[in-house]
């Protein structure tokens, strides 16, 4: 997992630390957009806030500035403060930021306590006192009340930053000095103002107006109050030897703490192709409110659909990786992957380096390959290197959506001008184990828009595969033969029999009938009424009914990482394990033998 925030900050190196957070998609979300439209208010907001929030905790502002799409504050902690706070001031302060207990309540009312309250009570507020002089808190706190406050203006949900803050220790006077001054500059550099004096939403403006009044400005009385005051520095040499000990000492402790810090697990490590090769990819758009689709405003973004099903479908003839299912809706969109090692495999050299060169430009090395010219032996060397490891990328689920999302959010924010996130973040994925698990999520992905009231039957939705699927196998003579089928969509390659062609293990008209029959029985709500007449699919699938209108429609939800039978997820669990096996992919496995067992 990534390392938390606290174990990336050290007391024993500094109080110091230049905090930044920046808004998702950086064009109107503070500031003025294209349009003309102003969001100035929520610089208020942000300044506003950080300052209250100070008097709350222990935690001090040496210097802030709040522009358009980011703000900025060097902050202090103060571990002598909290230490002085006695136990009523605690949960007082923490009750000004959230709800409490039932027993802090009591406390704060003056009630008297049992013994086993006591006890409880005593472990929370030495909690409360370092969450009180925690930076991690106090930006959380922040972040979370700034985005609710715009989401609801906005009237829409998800992310308003994008991403947990930035943070940078400051280890001595000089690093200090040199951010708060960068911090306090801001507006200058970004000439919103000439001089720090009338930069908006600034410390320095604070502080230099509070100076022009104060008789004596650096007493620590005639300062801004909200802000961390300046005092006079120690100048005694041992003092100053001992400090910078202490300094090269705090360094080397932060740099192991990074060491130690274990990154995000890779996205490869939690797919594993002797496990299966199918698997459901979701991204969802960043704060979804109309960067597909059409917005509140009425202005039309669906050409983008059309973006991310070309790309989707154009991808896949590149890669080795086959499409089973997808549906592109307003905000999201879904695809049931198939890995194809075995197409992998029999590509030569000179076809990977083709195929990597249709997405990216490669190496000189390559490119000489490719137009046929002689090569020494250690660019062979290199080259052969190149190719595996291509070769591995071409089969690659992370690699085929990192590619296809930045290349829908570039032309997204090139159309929008503007820049930052256009998805909330990476894909989700799930492992798909059996065919019912293949089965039901095919068809929770192609009835997305009968279930959204987009469309009234699966034929007629629109950027889906199944749309495809039924509009082929209506020209076709024989709609199940390999021959017939959408070229660009996985075959389906009949029911499960010996020497299996490669494919989906169902036939193509068995899978229309079922996701027909399914369509009608959501659109007309028939719970507790199921038709009779039921596909024969069903039966061979070994699904009752009630659990499979469920799990078309919660798919998502209803499921975690691994989905499948409970026999084959205990069966196939291992492979997902990490190198040191520290955990399982094992949520959602009452669901698995619920539903699918």
């Amino acid at each position: 997992m990534p390392k938390p925030r606290k174990e990336l900050i050290s007391l024993e190196a500094t109080p110091y630390y230049h905090c930044v957070s920046r808004c998702v998609r950086r064009a109107f979300l503070c500031g003025t957009d294209n349009e003309g439209r102003s969001f100035e208010h929520r610089r208020g907001w942000i300044e506003h806030l950080l300052l209250e929030q100070a008097k709350v905790y222990c935690i001090d502002i040496a210097a802030y500035a709040v522009m358009s799409n980011h703000f900025h504050a060097v902050l202090h902690i103060n571990q002598a403060k909290s230490k002085t706070l006695t136990d009523i001031e605690v949960v007082q302060r923490w009750h000004l930021l959230y709800k409490g207990t039932l027993v802090s309540q009591q406390f704060e009312r003056g009630e008297d306590l049992r013994e086993d309250q006591w006890i409880l009570l005593r472990r929370n507020i030495e909690e409360w006192r370092s969450r009180l002089m925690s930076i991690s808190w106090f930006m959380r706190r922040l972040n979370e009340t700034i985005a609710r406050l715009a989401n609801d203006e906005d009237k829409c949900t998800g992310h308003f930053w994008e991403g947990r803050f930035k943070s940078q220790a400051l280890l001595d006077e000089k690093a200090l000095a040199a951010c708060m001054a960068y911090v306090d500059l801001n507006p200058v550099r970004a000439a919103i103002a000439q001089t720090p004096e009338e930069s908006q939403h600034t410390s320095v403006k604070k502080r230099a107006e509070k100076a022009k009044e104060a008789h004596s400005p650096n007493h620590p009385q005639q300062q801004v109050s909200e802000l961390l005051n300046f005092a006079c520095t120690d100048s005694h040499p041992k003092k100053n030897a001992r400090l910078i000990r202490n300094v090269n000492t705090a360094s080397l402790k932060i740099r192991s703490k990074l060491q130690e810090a274990r990154m995000p697990k890779p996205r490869k490590e939690l797919i594993s192709l002797e496990a299966t090769p199918y698997y459901h990819c979701v991204s969802r758009c960043v704060r979804r409110a109309f960067l597909c689709g059409t917005d509140n405003e009425g202005r039309s973004f669906e050409h983008r659909r059309g973006w991310i099903e070309h790309l989707l479908l154009e991808q896949a003839k590149v890669y080795c990786i086959d499409i089973a299912a997808y549906a592109v809706m307003s905000n999201h969109f879904h695809a049931v992957l198939h890995i194809n090692q075995a197409k992998s495999k029999t590509l030569t050299d000179i076809e990977v380096v083709q195929r990597w060169h249709l997405l990216y430009k490669g190496t000189l090395v390559s490119q000489q390959f490719e137009r046929g010219e002689d090569l020494r032996e250690d660019q062979w060397i290199l080259l052969r290197r190149n190719i595996e490891e291509w070769r591995s990328r071409l089969m690659s689920i992370s690699w085929f959506m990192r590619r296809l999302n930045e290349t829908i959010a570039r032309l997204a924010n090139d159309e929008d001008k503007c820049t930052g996130h256009f998805w909330e973040g990476r894909f989700k994925s799930q492992a798909l184990l059996d065919e019912k698990a293949l089965a039901a999520c095919m068809a929770y992905v192609d009835l997305n828009p009968v279930r959204a009231a987009m469309a009234k039957t699966p034929e007629e939705s629109k950027h889906t595969s199944v749309k495809k699927r039924a509009e082929k196998a209506k020209e076709a003579h024989s709609p199940n033969h390999p021959q017939q089928q959408v070229p660009e969509l996985l075959n389906f390659a009949g029911n499960p029999k010996q020497n299996m062609p490669e494919g989906i293990p169902m036939r193509l008209t068995d899978y229309l009938e079922l996701v027909d029959w399914t369509g009608r029985q959501i659109r007309e709500n028939k719970r507790g009424s199921i038709s009779e007449a039921e596909p024969a699919i069903m039966n061979r699938l070994g699904i009752d009914a009630e659990h499979w209108l469920y799990i078309t429609q919660n798919f998502e939800s209803e499921f975690k990482g691994v989905v499948g039978a409970v026999n084959e997820v205990k069966s196939k669990i291992s492979f997902f394990w990490d190198k040191q096996k520290e955990r399982r992919r094992t949520a959602g496995i009452q669901a698995c033998k619920l539903r699918l067992s």
